[in-house]
């Protein structure tokens, strides 16, 4: 069963890193996360809705 966990933990990682070093995103203008932490220039896009208080009940 160990064996499995450390099999997972090594596949996460692989995907994680793909995820960030290969894939583009749209919210960083087609490039990959890696290239747009690394520059200063282009702001990342952000789609958090600003001045929006989110509602803590059902019935509101």
């Amino acid at each position: 069963m160990e064996k499995y966990t450390e099999d997972r933990k090594v596949l996460v990682v692989d995907v994680v890193k793909k995820h960030n070093t290969l894939r583009r995103h749209y919210s960083c203008f087609y490039r990959t996360a890696e290239k747009m932490h690394r520059q200063n220039e282009i702001q990342i896009r952000t789609y958090k809705k600003i001045g929006k208080k989110k509602s803590t009940s059902l019935f509101q």
